[in-house]
């Protein structure tokens, strides 16, 4: 069954995929009055291992190109790492899952926000200073969480950034052995970012 579902959920993409070239070096819009000082992943967000589907970041979804990493797993008791230090500046319950959102700041006055929807177990609470790597909950409702990483641009405008685009080596290592696993077998693949940015 679970199998089934990853296979499932990576078919779904395959049809939005398209070739990144160039990613790496992408310069995003800015807002000169905040700190641009760009956050580093430096932190996997889970025992990745546990993970058994995935929905990349710029995926096709309804209405939607999909902002995020979203991540499934094969058990409720996964524990949710912070993947760098900030700060907790918002803490939201979503009533439709009955789990947490959280975003946090990687400096004061950032224009970047860090952001975890789907929690259960959190205990941070706005103003908490958070270490990376420091546990924040555990999987939310469906045993799925959402990581996004968002940048103001204008005013109160702010894109999706693709986590990738701003992470470490060990959280990009440990991200393309995770997609070489779910893919083992498939005579198809897809990247984990299908768009560098996502702007609605």
């Amino acid at each position: 069954m679970r199998t089934i579902l990853a296979v499932f959920i990576i078919l779904l993409l395959v049809p939005s995929c398209e070739k990144d070239e160039g990613t790496q070096n992408e310069t995003f819009w800015s807002n000169e009055r905040l700190d641009q000082s760009q956050p580093l992943l430096s932190e996997i967000p889970m025992d990745l291992t546990k993970v058994i589907a995935v929905i990349a970041f710029g995926a096709d979804l309804p209405e939607v190109h999909n902002p995020t990493f979203e991540y499934y797993t094969s058990t409720s008791d996964v524990k949710i790492k912070a993947v760098c230090s900030g700060t907790i500046i918002r803490k939201t319950f979503n009533d439709r899952f009955q789990d947490y959102s959280i975003a946090l700041a990687p400096k004061p006055n950032s224009a970047w926000t860090i952001i975890y929807d789907h929690l259960l177990d959190c205990p941070a609470k706005v103003g908490d200073v958070i270490t990376a790597g420091a546990e924040i909950g555990r999987i939310g409702t469906g045993n799925r969480i959402e990581l996004q990483v968002n940048k103001v641009v204008t005013g109160p405008s702010e894109i999706s950034v693709c986590p990738l685009m701003v992470a470490g080596p060990a959280f990009i290592i440990a991200h393309n052995e995770l997609l070489q696993r779910l893919l083992q077998g498939q005579q198809y693949s897809f990247g984990w970012c299908i768009k560098t940015i996502v702007t609605e």
